[in-house]
């Protein structure tokens, strides 16, 4: 699709079928950002949704006037005269771009003729780009930002997009070291490293727990290769002007330092890239190769679909990554900075991570400050509701002991009149003891009818004495004692039944025994046991 615009702009006829095709089904988002490009006061909520989506902002005649309104770059007019740089840092960036293999065998169409490699005219103008975008404070109160190798191919890709345009590429370059490379323009990358250390695996582990297992078993730095893709944001590892062009549609677009993270992220758990990390597990070197290859796999998402095999593309890669960005917020991330750490210790990396610009400026405006002191204010909040449900338990507490100690009482009462026993059942737990102490060891198995026995006894005298109701039919006891033993009954004396026992002759022999009078008879020790 790059290659057939390049062509359309410039008046070839030569655009292969597929390539029409594809133009025409993206004419209509073509003449969106086309529209929205030549208004001055352009949209630029519908130009970030337009760059987000399938081909982004498709090549460098519609960049040249989209990047700089998402940048919010003004278009006219240019800085004031920055001051030289030291001899020293003019040297590297001369070198850096002399001995670049980024992108050499592209020609710089409109200034060279058409076919010549790498010139020396584009290197003029980049050094002069680098050198104006490095040479003065960022903001007032900063310090001057520094140059670093890798700085360079992000500031070919601007100049290339932008129509070799020095002054418009030194304001859009300046507004990226403001935002996504503004950690990476210090004095060293050690805020990078430590989001690198602190964040990366935990959050590699949260989205895929077999390739963060791989990671480990591998022990491969793994800092060190995603450095160079965050600080160049991969214009350097994909080598592809179009795939790094369109990855810079996506930042530019998103506006988030964190995106480049995230798309890292992406790169190793996309579905069809983590099968070459598992593959590699058991081998370091072949793992850090492995990773290092992945941003060149990538390719233009509307070559691919022109009939192009398969492979992953770059608008997968970028659907993927603000997936995760959804998933897994910039500011969700705080929570794997320190993790199984101490709690102090923990809170110092807390603090270092305050000053990290990339964690600090979220999309929206949303700063770490702002965070801690939502969090700040919500602790507030809950320590104020707790003080008030305080305040009404220690109000209501005398009520509260009042009703439970009412309430305990009553039942206090309930148990007494359920623990005194009546007369009448102390009457018959007497009895039956008796009757337990009367019996031999060895009729143990006849414990159960000298129960039985003993229980027709209590209610043939209590009903003797009138204490239970009149209906009381003794009968039913005789009957229920005779089916166990038959041997002797008395009928001269209601309720007593003999038994005959081979180790006692009489009743009145043996102590404890209760003496119950009855109205027939004047005691049971008159009534011999038959042996």
């Amino acid at each position: 699709m790059a290659a057939a615009l390049k062509r359309f702009y410039r008046g070839d006829n030569a655009v292969r079928d597929h390539e029409l095709e594809i133009f025409r089904q993206c004419s209509d988002k073509i003449g969106k950002i086309l529209r929205l490009t030549s208004n001055s006061e352009a949209n630029v909520t519908e130009l970030r949704q337009l760059s987000l989506s399938k081909g982004g902002l498709f090549n460098g005649p519609m960049r040249r006037w989209a990047w700089p309104a998402l940048l919010q770059v003004p278009t006219e007019g240019s800085d004031a005269t920055a001051p030289a740089l030291s001899r020293d840092d003019l040297d590297l960036i001369e070198k850096d771009v002399q001995r670049s293999g980024l992108f050499r065998s592209r020609a710089v169409e409109g200034c060279i003729a058409r076919g010549e490699q790498q010139s020396d005219l584009l290197q003029t103008k980049l050094i002069s780009v680098l050198s104006a975008a490095v040479s003065s404070p960022l903001a007032t109160g900063e310090d001057e930002p520094c140059y670093y190798q890798g700085l360079h191919d992000i500031a070919f890709i601007l100049l290339v997009n932008l129509n070799y345009d020095e002054d418009k590429t030194t304001r859009a370059l300046r507004k990226l070291m403001q935002s996504h490379l503004q950690d990476a323009t210090k004095k060293d990358f050690s805020n990078i490293t430590f989001v690198l250390d602190t964040v990366l695996m935990p959050l590699i582990q949260s989205l895929d727990e077999e390739v963060y297992m791989a990671l480990v078993a591998s022990d491969v730095p793994l800092t060190n290769v995603i450095l160079p893709w965050l600080i160049t944001l991969f214009a350097h590892p994909v080598q592809d002007e179009s795939v790094a062009s369109r990855l810079m549609d996506a930042f530019v677009a998103n506006g988030h330092p964190m995106l480049p993270f995230y798309v890292a992220v992406a790169l190793l758990t996309h579905p069809s890239l983590r099968s070459q990390i598992l593959a590699a597990s058991c081998d370091p070197a072949m793992m850090h190769m492995a990773i290092q290859a992945l941003p060149s796999q990538l390719k233009n998402d509307l070559e691919m679909s022109g009939g192009g095999k398969g492979g992953i593309t770059a608008q997968d890669i970028i659907d993927l990554s603000l997936s995760i960005m959804q998933e897994k917020t910039p500011e969700s991330l705080l929570q794997f900075i320190g993790m199984g750490l101490g709690q102090r210790s923990r809170r110092r990396l807390l603090k270092k991570a305050r000053c990290i610009s990339m964690l600090g400026i979220p999309a929206r405006q949303s700063r770490l400050s702002a965070q801690a002191d939502l969090f700040w204010k919500t602790q507030a909040q809950v320590r104020s509701n707790a003080k008030v449900r305080l305040g009404q338990l220690y109000a209501d507490a005398p009520a509260i002991y009042e009703t439970a100690l009412s309430r305990g009482e009553k039942a206090l009462v309930e148990c007494h009149k359920m623990l005194v026993p009546s007369k009448q059942t102390l009457l018959v737990l007497q009895v039956i003891t008796t009757l337990v102490i009367l019996l031999p060891h060895h009729y143990v198995g006849q414990f159960y009818c000298l129960v039985q026995l003993a229980m027709g006894f209590c209610t043939t005298a209590l009903a003797s004495f009138s204490w239970f109701p009149a209906s009381t039919d003794v009968n039913d006891t005789k009957k229920l004692t005779n089916h166990y033993y038959s041997d002797t009954y008395d009928d001269e004396v209601p309720g007593v039944v003999m038994v005959k026992s081979p180790s006692m002759t009489s009743l009145c022999d043996l102590p404890g025994v209760l003496m119950v009078k009855s109205p027939s008879t004047t005691s049971l020790c008159d009534h011999e046991f038959a042996c």
